[in-house]
């Protein structure tokens, strides 16, 4: 079966002496894991009669997403442990996949349907279903998963599970108003390529967005993209919404730059892994009270985004942004160096 894995390090050497192209290693709050591209040789699982809501998926397509650093970061932890015959534990978040095999008992998927995965995430749904979505072969209970009813292209399909139904949820929670000037920041990221898809095809506000790598010039859909720097110079420029998938490392910084009632949606944190640097949390509640400022939480999305995202990409309605793609056998440093901006 094969898989993108979290290795020892003898493992990593031992195959590295075979295919270096099959090894990469990564760096996650000053540690350094080596990763690789494995088989273990092992059987794909059998579903048995007590898995009655489930489906057997052979992924043809899988990618990584910024939280899987601390899946990283946490599968290490584990084999630093040195459990008993551990070497390795795969990791991904991602995957566009085939059914191949179905309870018997269950008569809604059909095999051979194309799916991803079900992100839903309220009360009662847990949200992303797997930490290991590079694995070959893997069962799911039918909850889990999406039918992709569409003709987009596996590349395309890889990426799809959490950030569309994400940018969904944010946009719907920012109820955006004609005339609002809209703020993107880290515009590399995918979170934000998804928002920035959605809102050029339903809005004609002006859009604009910050780089932190400035790696990206210009971009159809935006009016300006800035640098962090460059957007707190502007001492005219403010903003009625705000997309932003760090918080931690731009709110401190642009609350000042928001219009009294401005919404300040965010999705995640920079530093996962590890303590962030500390804010001045008085003076930011004092702007955020003080301009009536909306600060907004959002996890994923519910089950209306997951499926208003679906319907938008069956109907093909919003392009899917999407960079390169690699094939087994290509250089796995250059995809993990890609996956997380490194180049």
């Amino acid at each position: 079966m094969n898989q993108l894995a979290v290795v020892s390090h003898v493992y990593h050497n031992k195959i590295k002496e075979n295919n270096v192209n099959l090894t990469a290693l990564i760096t996650v709050d000053d540690i350094t894991i080596p990763l690789a591209l494995i088989n273990n040789s092992s059987n794909y699982p059998i579903l048995t009669k007590t898995k009655k809501d489930y489906v057997l998926v052979k992924k043809i397509g899988f990618s990584l997403n910024y939280r899987d650093k601390s899946v990283i970061k946490h599968a290490w932890n584990l084999l630093e442990k040195r459990v008993k015959g551990m070497e390795f534990l795969p990791i991904g978040s991602e995957f566009i996949g085939k059914i191949i095999d179905k309870s018997k008992y269950l008569s809604e998927m059909k095999i051979g349907s194309l799916v991803i995965p079900n992100c839903t995430y309220n009360e009662t749904s847990k949200g992303i279903p797997t930490n290991c979505s590079s694995k070959e072969y893997q069962y799911f209970e039918k909850s889990e998963l999406s039918v992709l009813d569409s003709n987009i292209s596996i590349e395309k399909a890889s990426v799809l599970g959490i950030g569309m139904i994400t940018a969904h949820s944010m946009i719907r929670k920012a109820k955006i108003n004609k005339g609002d000037r809209i703020l993107i920041t880290s515009i590399t990221s995918s979170t934000s390529q998804f928002v920035l898809n959605l809102l050029k095809t339903f809005y004609t506000n002006e859009i604009y967005a910050i780089s932190f790598t400035n790696r990206i010039k210009k971009l159809d859909g935006l009016t300006k993209i800035y640098s962090r720097e460059e957007i707190l110079t502007e001492s005219s420029l403010r903003f009625d919404v705000v997309f932003d998938p760090f918080a931690d490392t731009y709110i401190e910084h642009l609350i000042g730059k928001l219009n009294f009632g401005a919404r300040y949606v965010t999705c995640g944190i920079y530093s996962q892994t590890k303590d962030s640097t500390e804010v001045n949390l008085q003076k930011l509640l004092h702007l955020i009270i003080s301009k009536n400022i909306m600060l907004i939480g959002n996890c994923l999305g519910d089950e209306e985004d997951m499926q208003g995202a679906l319907a938008l990409i069956n109907n093909g309605v919003v392009d899917i942004p999407f960079d390169r793609s690699y094939k087994y056998g290509e250089s796995l440093q250059d995809f993990i160096d890609a996956s997380f901006s490194v180049k």
